[in-house]
C-alpha cells in the first residue's frame, strides 16, 4: 500500500512516532504540519496481553546491558505502567488581558521564560509530597519521547515531573524538561520512573511566556541583555500583564519592574530590542538568512578585525555623598533629569575632543562599520560637526542609528556615515556626564509645567553652579544646585518652590552615610554603591599577651590573624549569619568599583563575607580581598552584593602581621619553612604580643602552647634570627645578675639562676666541669621545695602535650625539659652536648647528669623558668681552653666572692671536710661521688699556668680570679 505525505501529498513512508497514524515524506513536512496535527495527535498505548505484558515487549526483548538481552520478566513483571503525555494533561487557565502576580523561575532570554503564578504554589507542594514517597523499589523503566515521567534532579536528588525530550537507548540517557520549573538536563534512565497515579491530574506549574511587543535588535537576544533582565526579574514577585495567548499556550506578557517601568520599555531604551511593527508577521526565514549572509560578507570584507566596533563603556566618575564641586549643566529634561560636568575636568574634556577630532579626521568612513548596541564609538554631532564619544542605543533603520553622547547626556539620530571607531586609549577616560536629580522638590501639579521648565533653564543653563551630593534615589544622585555668582546666592530648589512650580518633598531626600557613592553600570543604569566609613580592628602595643586566630598565611613575613577572644568570635559569627540572610534576600546587581566595600560569595563554602574590591578582571571577574579573613580571590560579578551600612559597624577583623625575630635563611622562605609555619599557626589558637607597629601591619611574637614559634623555626634550621634579635641576645647581662623577662623561647639560653653571695664565703657543689672556661655549680640552698614540687606537676602536663610534636636538637647551654631515665618523669635541665640521636643534660634543680635520647627532650615554657635554677654557670677568668679539668661532680667546696662581679679566688677553694655528708634531693637520683676531691688537681694545674705566664711576661702575675660565665 502506497503511503502519502499528510502535508504535501507526495509519497512518504515515515510515520508519526506518537500517534502511528499520519505519514510524511520528510521531517520538514512533519514540522510544517505540526501546528494542525498536534491537536489530533494522541499517543497509542500498546495492547496488553493476558499475561499483563504488552505485545511490543513480547515481540521485542529489551537490552539492559552490553552482555546480552533480557526479556520483560527481568524488569519485575506485572502490568505495563500507564504512560502519561503532556498533551493529555490539564492546563492553567490564563485569560488575555489579565494581570497576575508571578515570579520568574527560569529565564533563557526575554523571548522564552517560565513563571510561577500564585495559584500554582499549592499544586507544587502536593506534587512534591506525592513524588518523594513512591520510588523505593520501582523496576527499570524505558520512557518514550513526549512522555511525562518522574525524574530525579541531579542537584538535590529529589523527584520532579519531567517531559522526555529525547531518549538515547545505547547510552541509556534521556533529555528531560522539568515542566514545573522550566529547566532542562540530561539524566540516566535509572533516574526516570513512570508517573504515579493522581499526579497527572495537576496542570503544569511553570507557564511558558515571552515578552510582548518587542523583538531583539540583532535578530537574537544578546547575552548581555539576558544577564541584565535575569538580574531584574528572576526570583522576584512582579506584576505581569497577559497581552496575548499564543499557539501552544505560550503567554505574551509585559512585566512591571520594581522601579515602576515596564520591562519592554527598558529593553527598547537600552537598545536591546525594538518595538514590533503592527500588522506585520515579522521577517521570514529567507529574510533572516539574507541578513545573515550580508553580515557574513561584511565580516569577510573587513577581515573580522574591527576591534573598536565592540568597545565597552568607560568607567564612571565616582561621587561620594557630601561631595561638593562646581559644574555646568550640559543637558536638562526636568528637575528629575539633570546632567552636568565638573568644571575642574574642563581641561580633560577639551583634550579628549582634540584627540577625537584628530583621529576621526584621518579615519575615513567605512560601509561595514556597524557598532553593536551598547558599544561606544565616535559620533559627529549634527549642530557643530565636532566629534564626541557616543554610546549606540539602537538602529532606527538600516542606515540610521540612535546615539547618546556619554560625556554630555543628550541623544540624537545620526547617519551611519557619521560614526567612526574610537581609539582604545580614549576609553580609559571616565564618563564625564554626571546624572543628577534636584533634591527636596516635586512638581506642584502631577507633572512639571512648561513654564517651570522655562524658569529652570534660565536658572541653571550657561551658569557655573555649586553642586552638593546629598543622597540618592533609584540610582540617581540627589543634589542641591546653588548659583554663587548671584547676589544673594540662589538655591534653585528654593526659587522653584517660591515661584509655585514646586513643593517640598521629604521623600525625595534619601541621605546616605558619609562615603556613599553613586555610579553607573555597563548598561547605563545608575547604581548606588553604599560606602560608609569603616575601620580595622586593632591590637594593643603595650606588651600584653593576646589570643589570636591565624586565618590566612602567605609567609612568616605576611600572615593575617584576628582576635580569638569569645566576644569577637561571636560577633563575627553573628555578622556572617546576617550577611547570608541579607544577600539571599537581595539579588540586586552590584556595580563594582575599586576600593568599594561589598558582600562577596566566599569560594568553596557558599557563605557570604565582607570584602573590598581590589581590581576589575576580565570575563566579569572582580578581584576582592575578604577583610575578615585576609584571603584574596576573583569572584563573578553576579556573586557580589551591595553591603548595608550596619554590616560595616564591626571593624574589619583581618590584621596583617609579621613574625618578629626571624628572617629566611637564604633571602626567601623555603617551601618546608612555609609548610611548618602553617602547621604551627593554623592548627590551634595562639598567644601573641605586639613588638612594633609599622605601616604594613603588626610585628608580633607568636606563642603556641607556651613555646615561641620563631624559636621553633630557628631550632629546626628553617629560619635564622634577625639582626635585631641577635643584637638583643648579645646585650643580655651575665647570668649572675637577674635576667630580663623571658620572651618564651623554645630552648632559651638566658635562663635565671640562684645568685652568689657577695663578700662572704659560701658553700657550693661543683656539678660538672666542661672546661675551666665553663663549669656548673649547684647551690646548697634547696630553695622553695613547695614551688618546685608544684612545678614538677606542670612540667608533666606541658611535656606530655608537646612530646609528640618536638624532636629537634637544642644547642648546648640551652634550657629544656628532659625525661629522667630513673623514674620517667620530666625535670628542668640544661643541655651540655648534643649528638645525632641523643643529648647530655644537666638537671638544673638537682645537679646530676645523664645522656637521654632526643625524644626525651622538649622545649620549656616561659612560665616554667620563673623559678631560678639551682645550678650556677661559671668560668675561671683568663683561663685558656687547654686548662680543662676533669669532672668534679658532687664535690662540695667553699668559695669567697669579694667583688660586685661574680669572681672566684682559687686560693679560697679547698675541699670540704665532710663530702660524705652531702644529701642531694631525692629526685632525680643523684650519683654518689666515687672519686677523690679534684680541687687539689685543679689548684696544681692553675699554679702551672701561673708559672707559664711568669716566664712569658717576666712579671708577677695578678691574682687569678673566677667569674660567672654566660654562654
Amino acid at each position: 500500500m502506497v503511503k502519502l505525505c499528510h502535508y504535501c501529498g507526495q509519497q512518504g513512508s515515515l510515520r508519526c512516532a506518537r500517534c502511528k497514524k499520519k505519514y510524511y515524506c520528510s521531517a520538514d513536512c512533519q514540522a510544517r504540519d505540526w501546528t494542525a496535527h498536534r491537536h489530533l495527535c494522541k499517543a497509542v498505548i500498546p495492547p496488553v496481553s493476558a499475561s499483563g505484558m504488552s505485545q511490543k515487549h513480547l515481540a521485542m526483548p529489551i537490552r539492559t546491558s552490553p552482555r546480552g538481552l533480557v526479556a520483560k520478566e527481568s524488569l519485575g513483571g506485572g502490568a505495563s505502567p500507564r504512560r502519561v503525555y503532556l498533551s493529555n494533561m490539564p492546563r492553567n487557565k490564563v485569560t488575555k488581558g489579565a494581570q497576575v502576580e508571578a515570579s520568574v523561575v527560569e529565564l533563557r532570554n526575554p523571548g522564552k521564560f517560565f513563571i510561577h503564578m500564585k495559584m500554582t504554589v499549592a499544586s507544587l507542594q502536593r506534587i512534591s509530597a506525592a513524588l518523594q514517597k513512591v520510588y523505593s523499589s520501582v523496576p527499570e523503566y524505558i520512557p518514550e519521547c513526549g512522555e511525562v515521567c518522574a525524574t530525579r534532579y541531579s542537584l538535590d536528588q529529589d523527584w520532579y515531573r519531567g517531559v522526555v525530550q529525547t531518549v538515547d537507548a545505547p547510552c541509556r540517557t534521556a533529555h528531560i524538561f522539568y515542566m514545573d520549573f522550566g529547566n532542562e538536563e540530561t539524566v540516566t534512565l535509572d533516574r526516570v520512573k513512570p508517573l504515579p497515579p493522581g499526579v497527572d491530574l495537576l496542570p503544569q506549574c511553570a507557564t511558558e511566556c515571552r515578552m510582548a511587543g518587542v523583538t531583539p535588535v540583532t535578530g537574537h537576544w544578546s547575552e548581555e541583555c539576558n544577564i541584565a533582565v535575569r538580574q531584574m526579574v528572576v526570583g522576584k514577585k512582579l506584576t505581569m500583564t497577559v497581552v496575548d495567548i499564543l499557539d501552544g499556550g505560550v503567554c505574551a506578557v509585559d512585566i512591571l519592574l520594581t522601579s515602576g517601568k515596564e520591562l519592554s520599555s527598558f529593553l527598547v531604551e537600552h537598545g536591546y530590542a525594538a518595538m514590533e511593527p503592527t500588522g506585520s508577521t515579522g521577517p521570514s526565514v529567507k529574510d533572516i538568512e539574507g541578513m545573515l549572509t550580508v553580515v557574513l560578507e561584511d565580516l569577510k570584507s573587513s577581515g573580522g578585525k574591527e576591534e573598536t566596533a565592540e568597545a565597552s563603556l568607560p568607567s564612571p566618575l565616582i561621587h561620594s555623598l557630601g561631595d561638593m564641586f562646581h559644574a555646568v549643566v550640559t543637558h536638562l529634561e526636568s528637575p528629575d533629569v539633570v546632567v552636568c560636568q565638573k568644571l575642574e575636568n574642563a581641561n580633560v574634556i577639551q583634550e579628549l575632543q582634540v584627540n577625537l577630532h584628530e583621529f576621526c579626521s584621518r579615519t575615513p568612513a567605512k560601509e561595514d562599520f556597524r557598532p553593536a548596541p551598547s558599544s561606544v564609538c565616535s559620533s559627529q554631532f549634527s549642530e557643530d560637526s565636532l566629534w564626541y564619544r557616543a554610546k549606540v542605543l539602537g538602529y532606527s533603520s538600516g542606515d540610521h542609528v540612535y546615539v547618546e553622547y556619554i560625556d554630555f547626556g543628550n541623544t540624537e539620530e545620526v547617519d551611519l556615515s557619521c560614526l567612526r571607531p574610537i581609539p582604545p586609549v580614549l576609553l580609559n577616560i571616565p564618563i564625564q556626564a554626571i546624572s543628577c536629580a534636584l533634591s527636596g522638590v516635586k512638581p506642584a501639579l502631577p507633572t512639571w509645567m512648561d513654564s517651570a521648565m522655562t524658569m529652570l533653564r534660565s536658572l541653571v543653563c550657561n551658569r557655573i553652579l555649586r553642586v552638593t551630593v546629598v543622597g540618592h534615589r533609584e540610582g540617581t544622585a540627589l543634589v542641591t544646585l546653588v548659583d554663587e555668582n548671584s547676589d544673594p546666592q540662589m538655591d534653585v530648589a528654593e526659587v522653584l518652590m517660591a515661584s509655585g512650580y514646586a513643593v517640598a518633598d521629604d521623600d525625595n531626600v534619601t541621605c546616605g552615610q558619609a562615603g556613599g557613592q553613586v555610579t553607573t553600570d555597563s548598561s547605563g543604569a545608575i547604581k548606588p554603591v553604599v560606602n560608609t566609613e569603616w575601620k580595622y580592628a586593632e591590637l594593643p602595643a603595650d606588651g600584653q599577651m593576646l589570643k589570636l586566630v591565624v586565618s590566612m598565611v602567605k609567609s612568616p613575613e605576611e600572615f593575617y590573624c584576628r582576635h580569638g577572644n569569645t566576644k569577637d568570635v561571636y560577633a563575627l559569627a553573628e555578622l556572617s549569619a546576617a550577611l547570608v540572610q541579607h544577600c539571599q534576600s537581595d539579588d540586586t546587581a552590584f556595580a563594582a568599583t575599586v576600593g568599594q566595600p561589598c558582600c562577596a560569595l566566599l569560594p568553596g563554602d557558599g557563605t557570604w563575607g565582607r570584602a573590598l574590591v581590589q581590581s576589575m578582571g576580565t570575563d566579569k571577574k572582580v578581584g576582592v580581598v575578604f577583610v575578615d579573613y585576609g584571603n584574596t580571590s576573583y569572584v563573578d560579578l553576579a556573586h557580589l552584593r551591595a553591603i548595608h551600612p550596619k554590616h560595616l559597624e564591626l571593624p574589619f577583623q583581618a590584621l596583617r602581621c609579621r613574625l618578629a625575630g626571624v628572617e629566611p635563611l637564604e633571602g626567601q622562605w623555603s617551601g618546608e619553612a612555609l609548610q611548618r609555619f602553617e602547621a604551627l599557626c593554623l592548627s590551634s589558637s595562639l598567644e601573641a604580643r605586639v613588638r612594633t607597629v609599622t605601616q604594613s601591619g603588626y610585628e608580633v611574637e607568636l606563642m603556641r602552647c607556651g613555646v615561641s614559634v620563631a624559636s621553633v623555626l630557628v631550632s629546626e634550621r628553617l629560619a635564622r634570627p634577625s639582626a635585631q634579635s641577635e643584637a638583643a641576645t648579645t646585650a643580655v647581662p651575665l647570668v649572675a645578675t637577674a635576667a630580663p623577662a623571658m620572651t618564651g623561647c623554645a630552648f632559651p639560653t638566658d635562663w635565671r639562676t640562684a645568685e652568689l653571695p657577695r663578700s662572704e664565703a659560701f658553700q657550693a657543689h661543683v656539678a660538672v666541669v666542661v672546661n675551666p672556661g665553663l663549669f656548673y655549680l649547684v647551690s646548697t640552698n634547696e630553695g622553695n621545695k613547695e614551688k618546685l614540687h608544684a612545678l614538677m606537676g606542670e612540667l608533666a602536663n606541658h611535656c606530655t602535650s608537646l612530646q609528640a610534636v618536638w624532636s629537634v636538637a637544642p644547642e648546648p647551654g640551652a634550657a629544656c625539659c628532659a625525661q629522667f631515665s630513673g623514674d620517667k618523669k620530666w625535670y628542668r635541665a640544661v643541655v651540655l652536648e648534643t649528638m645525632d640521636s641523643e643529648a647530655s643534660v644537666l638537671y638544673s634543680d638537682y645537679g646530676n647528669t645523664e645522656r637521654v635520647p632526643l625524644s626525651a627532650i622538649c622545649p620549656i615554657a616561659r612560665e616554667h623558668l620563673e623559678l631560678p635554677f639551682r645550678i650556677i654557670r661559671c668560668a675561671l677568668e683568663e683561663c685558656p681552653a687547654e686548662a680543662a679539668g676533669k669532672d668534679v661532680s658532687k664535690t662540695q667546696v667553699e668559695m669567697e666572692r669579694k667583688e660586685a662581679e661574680p669572681q672566684l679566688n682559687p686560693e679560697a677553694l679547698h675541699s670540704s671536710d665532710r663530702p660524705s655528708d652531702v644529701t642531694p634531693l631525692t629526685t632525680p637520683e643523684a650519683a654518689q661521688c666515687s672519686c677523690c676531691c679534684c680541687c687539689v688537681d685543679l689548684k696544681r694545674k692553675m699554679n702551672k699556668i701561673e708559672e707559664l705566664l711568669l716566664l712569658l711576661t717576666k712579671q708577677q702575675p695578678d691574682a687569678v680570679t673566677s667569674s660567672c660565665y654566660d654562654v
